[in-house]
């Protein structure tokens, strides 16, 4: 009888958990499982991009690589890799990029990521560096981008698009009788720019309600109505809408001889944290 096993694809792409320089000067590597994966393969260059040099393999979900040199950083992806029935070669899936340094230079501590003024902007302290490599990704399983470099302890990344979770880190960077030496990498920050809203109208309607109507922000996970009741007194949140097409929201007044303002943001949750976007103009209903 013929093995099934041997007909079946890998469809998980590895995914690097954990990536670290250790005390004596090696880097460890875990991932998660693939499914009918048979063995791994690690490759490593130091380069985000190029030829990817393999090194070595391991039926586990773990490595240790023990020929890093220091101050030099490295990049690493992960291959998975099955025997496939009547075929010469073998059906592989490459795992995300990360790097890592082995090095005494310390990675810069609280990396910081925000929205304001419309763009993301990052911070940090200002650690051991001479300057700073800033790098992103898009989600876990996409590679990181080098985006800029600074010699200051913060970086605005202009390059956003609403609705999209990104996820930073920086790496400290030492000039030493002018040659570079790469530093460690800090913990990855999330953050996530939002559109200002727009509020398109706000009508009552029966039963001693107002209807507030928005426009669609794009990748917004849902929006935040709030609600003034006094002159120059404070907004306070009223109810929620989750979804993207869900730009309506009835809310009910206390009183109908009394004028109301509203004003309203979109959200979007990442890994627990919620980010919001710009409020919208406040609109006022008598």
């Amino acid at each position: 009888m013929a093995d099934n096993n041997l007909t079946k694809k890998l469809t998980v792409f590895p995914r690097i958990t954990e990536i670290s320089a250790t005390a004596d000067g090696n880097v460890h590597l875990e991932w998660a499982e693939v499914p009918l994966a048979q063995r791994y393969y690690i490759r490593r260059f130091t380069e985000p991009e190029g030829d990817y040099t393999q090194f070595d393999w391991v039926t586990d979900l773990s490595f240790t690589d023990t020929t890093a040199e220091r101050d030099i950083t490295y990049w690493y992806r992960i291959i998975a890799w099955k025997a496939m029935e009547g075929k010469k070669n073998y059906h592989l899936k490459s795992g995300a990029l990360r790097p890592v340094t082995v090095s005494d230079i310390p990675a810069v501590k609280n990396l910081r990521a925000e929205v304001k003024g419309g763009k993301i902007r990052l911070s940090w302290d200002k650690g051991e560096g001479s300057k700073f490599y800033i790098y992103k990704r898009s989600d876990y399983f996409s590679k990181l981008m080098l985006i800029g470099e600074t010699e200051k302890t913060a970086f605005c990344d202009e390059d956003t698009i609403s609705g999209q979770a990104y996820h930073y880190t920086v790496q400290t960077v030492k000039i030493a009788d002018g040659k570079e030496l790469h530093g460690n990498f800090t913990e990855e920050a999330d953050c996530a720019f939002i559109d200002t809203t727009e509020i398109r109208s706000v009508r009552k309607i029966l039963g001693r309600k107002a209807l507030i109507n928005v426009r669609v922000i794009a990748g917004a996970d849902g929006y935040i109505f709030e609600r003034c009741d006094k002159k120059d007194g404070e907004f306070r949140e009223v109810g929620r809408t989750e979804g993207i097409t869900a730009v309506n929201f009835e809310d009910k007044l206390p009183s109908r001889f009394t004028g109301y303002s509203y004003r309203v943001c979109a959200y979007k949750n990442i890994s627990g944290k919620e980010f919001r976007g710009g409020y919208s103009e406040v609109k006022y209903i008598k």
